[in-house]
């Protein structure tokens, strides 16, 4: 079992997670952000933002060479109703994935004013997950 364990961790490319636990994990954002969604466009920049800024995690443009993809999909609610104001929040999906399979998601609501904590959050989640497989892998192979 621990030898299908350790092949599988190598045919997927993400031995940079549990062996190189100092270095920077290489990580991508790929966002769909609606056309006229303000907050949508702000937390997807804090994200990375924070990304950037963090000593764990090392931004990544290209999606292919990413251990850890980032998937913000993100709308404005109240778009389609008239009478309520645009660009005052904005509902986001946010799902993990490890090379191309699934790891977790989660969706979360945020207003204009609390872009930067959202980010924060997500950044915090994503480094949680890191821990998470990290650990995983290493029970099944110990």
């Amino acid at each position: 079992m621990k030898r299908i364990l350790a092949g599988l961790i190598i045919a997927l490319g993400i031995p940079a997670l549990v062996t190189a636990q100092t270095q920077a994990v290489n990580v991508a954002v790929e966002a769909s952000v609606e056309e006229n969604d303000m907050v949508g466009n702000r937390l997807v920049y804090a994200v990375k933002e924070q990304l950037r800024k963090s000593q764990a995690f090392r931004l990544n443009s290209e999606t292919d060479s990413a251990t850890l993809i980032l998937h913000i999909v993100t709308l404005d609610p109240d778009r389609p109703i008239d009478s309520a104001p645009h660009g005052v929040r904005s509902i986001a999906s946010v799902v993990w994935t490890v090379k191309a399979m699934y790891w977790t998601h989660e969706v979360i609501v945020t207003g204009g004013n609390r872009v930067q904590d959202r980010a924060e959050d997500i950044v915090a989640d994503t480094d949680r997950i890191v821990e998470l497989i990290r650990k995983t892998i290493t029970t099944k192979l110990n």
